[in-house]
């Protein structure tokens, strides 16, 4: 769901490598790596008690969390770069729409590390982030191609 999946698609349909579908798929890569990172993030306690070595558990919730942010608001600075340095058409901009979404999960990560519950679902939540944005980004280049 990152690159070499994307790539590999466009590859098998078009015939051809493409740089734009690589960088499209970048931010997208971003969010499902948020969402393996925060299921380890839930689990870290579990995962501890049990031996299991995870990033995670390794270096610790803090770091954790902060990898996490840095995951999720990567995938819209990486779209805002594209869209400056003229690689991403404008409509990529609808991505932005999905940052309230990313707020409240960020928000919750917060809320749940601080009261040592109510993680339970953000790995739920943030790949229903990934999909919102990974809708609006195809849909905005779709319009790019029309127009």
């Amino acid at each position: 769901m990152g690159p070499a999946l994307v790539l590999g698609a466009y590859y098998a349909q078009r015939g051809a490598f493409s740089w734009t579908a690589l960088l499209a798929s970048i931010p997208v890569g971003f969010l499902v790596a948020a969402i393996l990172h925060v299921n380890d993030i839930r689990d870290v306690d579990d995962d501890t008690d049990s031996g299991i070595l995870t990033l995670s558990s390794v270096i610790g919730l803090q770091s954790a969390a902060q990898l996490y942010r840095f995951l999720v608001l990567a995938a819209y600075l990486f779209v805002l770069a594209m869209v400056a340095v003229g690689e991403f058409p404008y409509w990529t901009l609808l991505t932005l729409l999905t940052l309230p979404v990313a707020r409240k999960l960020l928000a919750h990560l917060t809320t749940g590390l601080t009261q040592g519950k109510g993680l339970e679902q953000l790995d739920v939540s943030t790949a229903q982030l990934h999909l919102q944005f990974g809708i609006l980004l195809t849909l905005a280049f779709l319009v790019a191609t029309l127009l």
